[in-house]
């Protein structure tokens, strides 16, 4: 994985979390950032590869998770 499909993983993880509610937004971008710092040294191709499938799995999760839980109604 090059640097720019990287980078461009991380712009596409980043706006997903757009869609979230604006609560739980933080934490996820957090985490995001979390995960590329820590494996940031990593130049194993199949490993990067694993990584970067794992990464839109867990997205497409989360996004699914808030977009089947009912939402809160304001008074």
């Amino acid at each position: 994985m090059s640097s720019a499909s990287a980078l461009a993983l991380y712009r596409k993880l980043w706006r997903l979390t757009r869609s979230l509610p604006r609560q739980v937004q933080p934490y996820y971008r957090n985490n995001i950032r979390s995960g590329f710092v820590a494996f940031r040294d990593e130049d194993d191709e199949e490993t990067l590869q694993r990584i970067s499938e794992q990464c839109q799995r867990d997205a497409e999760w989360v996004l699914q998770k808030y977009k089947t839980q009912p939402r809160e109604r304001r008074k």
